[in-house]
């Protein structure tokens, strides 16, 4: 039998899109990960956060304008040592560790193709939503449904479907509407 050494990474490699929202900040444009989903993907192979796996020996600094952490990421995969900051800000320690998380769980492939730049790939994401999610037609989220074509809040539209402000605003434009 052939060892596969990517045999763990490709098992964790794949997001649903439904998990992702796209950020803007500044002039950066991004797709960013729900981290409590990563968070419940770890817990689900290896058991709850702080037993099997973790942070571990965490220590902070501030330095002009950003906190620190330094820490170790274990799990039973292995361990190794992590350093990360965040400016300094309303929960900005929250922030700095949840953000360190999520950075050590994608060093050993969780949600790799959003880091890979493949959710930039629009038909990337529509062949994700069709292989991993269930459909986004008429969910109820927070009380409203959500946009038949991208998942976010929605809003009425045309032609018996709802969207997004930004999916309905690209449908007028390219139905001359």
């Amino acid at each position: 039998m052939e060892n596969n050494l990517l045999s763990f990474w490709e098992s964790v490699e794949k997001t649903d899109p439904l998990a992702t929202k796209k950020v803007e900040y500044g002039s950066r444009k991004f797709t960013a990960i729900d981290a409590y989903t990563q968070i419940k993907n770890a817990t689900a192979i290896w058991g709850e956060y702080g037993g099997k796996w973790g942070l571990k020996e965490m220590s902070s600094y501030v330095n002009g304008d950003y906190v620190f952490l330094n820490c170790i990421f274990y799990c039973p995969k292995g361990e190794f040592p992590y350093i990360n900051n965040i400016k300094l800000g309303d929960d900005c320690m929250k922030k700095v560790i949840t953000d360190t998380l999520t950075k050590c769980l994608s060093m050993l492939g969780f949600n790799a193709d959003v880091f890979l730049g493949k959710f930039d790939d629009n038909k990337y994401v529509a062949r994700s939503q069709s292989k991993n999610a269930a459909p986004v037609t008429n969910r109820n989220v927070g009380g409203g449904e959500v946009c038949d074509v991208c998942g976010s809040v929605k809003i009425p539209g045309k032609n018996n479907k709802t969207y997004c402000k930004s999916c309905y605003l690209k449908w007028a434009k390219e139905n001359n509407q």
